[in-house]
């Protein structure tokens, strides 16, 4: 189990209802910036869907820690970027 994984589990344990769907979203936004579904979904490989980051996506939206907004070079897709608050998240776990 990877060290990524192993702080996932602990929030799990720890009562966080993310997933870690969730949780790889909110880190690949910190780390790379604003980021299409279909970025995500391809960073992701296989076990990431386009459906699942959407729901994923959904779900962060919906907790106040992501935004969606138009992305002027595509009008078909959105970006993602993370509020404060989902950037405090994204620190406050990379310490544990």
């Amino acid at each position: 189990m990877s060290s990524y994984q192993t702080v996932v589990s602990k929030l799990v344990q720890e009562g966080s209802d993310l997933s870690f769907r969730q949780v790889f979203v909110l880190d690949q936004v910190f780390d790379k910036g604003e980021q299409t579904i279909k970025a995500l979904h391809e960073s992701g490989g296989e076990k990431f869907n386009k459906p699942g980051v959407t729901r994923a996506v959904d779900r962060l939206v919906e907790l106040g820690f992501a935004v969606r907004k138009d992305d002027p070079k595509d009008r078909r897709s959105v970006l993602i970027s993370l509020t404060k608050n989902g950037k405090k998240f994204v620190e406050a776990i990379r310490k544990i």
